[in-house]
C-alpha cells in the first residue's frame, strides 16, 4: 500500500473526467486499493445524483431573480427628483449670473447701486440667494439620501 494517497479533487476527477487525469494519478489507481475504494464510492455518489429527480418549483427561480436585479437597477439609479433639481439649480445659476453680468456691464453705478431699503448692492443680495438656494439644494438632497436609505432598509423583499 501506498503511504501518498491522492486527493478527493483528483479521485473525483478521477471518476468524472478520467482522460484528464495525469499518468502517475492513473497508475496510483491501478496500485492502490484504498483510492480504488474512494473511487467507487464516488462513482455510486455521482451516479445517484444522475438519477435524482430534478427539482420542481412552484415559482419560477429566474423571473425571482430578474426582480431582485431589477429592484437593485431601481434602487441605484439617480432619481428624477435630482435631475429636475439640477435644472433648476443650473438655471437658476445661469439666470442670476446673466444678469449679474448684465448689470455689471449696464449699470452706471456698478456697486454703488445699492437698495434703498436694505443697503446692500444687488451683486450682494443675488450672491446671498444664490447661496442660500445651494444650501436648500444640498440639505434637500440630504434629507432624500436619508429617507431612501430608511424605505430601503424596511423593504425586505
Amino acid at each position: 500500500m501506498n503511504e501518498m494517497h491522492l486527493t478527493e479533487e483528483a479521485i473525483q476527477q478521477y471518476v468524472l473526467e478520467p482522460w484528464t487525469c495525469a499518468q502517475a494519478a492513473q497508475a496510483h489507481m491501478g496500485n492502490c486499493a484504498h483510492c480504488r475504494q474512494i473511487a467507487s464510492e464516488y462513482k455510486l455518489l455521482f451516479s445517484g445524483l444522475k438519477e435524482q429527480e430534478r427539482p420542481v418549483f412552484d415559482f419560477d427561480p429566474a423571473e425571482l431573480a430578474g426582480e431582485a436585479i431589477e429592484r437593485e437597477v431601481m434602487r441605484n439609479r439617480v432619481p428624477v427628483f435630482y435631475l429636475v433639481a439640477a435644472t433648476i439649480a443650473a438655471g437658476l445659476i445661469a439666470g442670476l449670473w446673466w444678469k449679474w453680468t448684465l448689470i455689471k456691464a449696464y449699470a452706471a453705478k456698478y456697486f454703488q447701486d445699492s437698495n434703498s431699503v436694505t443697503g446692500f448692492s444687488k451683486i450682494t443680495l443675488y450672491i446671498t440667494l444664490i447661496a442660500a438656494c445651494i444650501i436648500v439644494l444640498i440639505q434637500a438632497f440630504e434629507i432624500y439620501g436619508r429617507y431612501r436609505k430608511k424605505v430601503s432598509e424596511l423593504n425586505f423583499y
